[in-house]
């Protein structure tokens, strides 16, 4: 309870319709100053849809992951070391898919974008999902025999991901 009186932000801005940005994606947070967050989309609000719900609540605790980050500083430096190869350009991160960020080291493709989008996707991802999926998902290697490179990409990712995991939890 004193966590988050301390650090809720102060501000929480609801607005009906998600940023369109130019290359076409959507913004449905931000967050800003350590002290306010808006959340976009809310238009579509609808407590009885479960994905528009778990949805809004993964952008949520993203934009509050990245609070935390503003006010605790986590080592994203330590961070973007264990996966440095993985990041994209800015506005590359919307051709890949969750499976080439799972490649790379990411949980989702946003995550390739920038190392603070990275950690603040996996810090949703670590709360919004389900342990068994998640492990499944991203953390479990799959056994690879007949399935090709791309099975043993993602199991070079899962490496990776699991260090950023632990460093999280941490």
């Amino acid at each position: 309870e004193q966590f988050l009186q301390t650090y809720f932000p102060a501000e929480v801005i609801l607005l009906g319709s998600p940023f369109v940005n130019a290359d076409g994606s959507q913004t449905l947070g931000i967050a800003e100053g350590g002290v306010r967050v808006t959340l976009t989309n809310i238009i579509d609000y609808d407590p009885n849809d479960d994905e528009w719900v778990t949805k809004t609540l993964r952008f949520a605790h993203h934009e509050f992951a990245h609070i935390i980050d503003q006010n605790f500083n986590f080592d994203i430096e330590a961070f973007f070391n264990i996966s440095r190869e993985g990041y994209t350009s800015p506005n590359s991160w919307i051709e890949l898919t969750q499976d080439d960020a799972i490649a790379r080291g990411m949980v989702t493709n946003y995550g390739t974008s920038a190392v603070t989008e990275d950690f603040a996707e996996l810090v949703s991802m670590i709360i919004d999902t389900d342990a068994n999926e998640f492990n499944t998902k991203f953390l479990a290697q799959e056994d690879c025999t007949g399935q090709g490179q791309d099975c043993i990409d993602k199991n070079k990712g899962r490496k990776i991901i699991q260090q950023k995991y632990d460093a999280v939890v941490k």
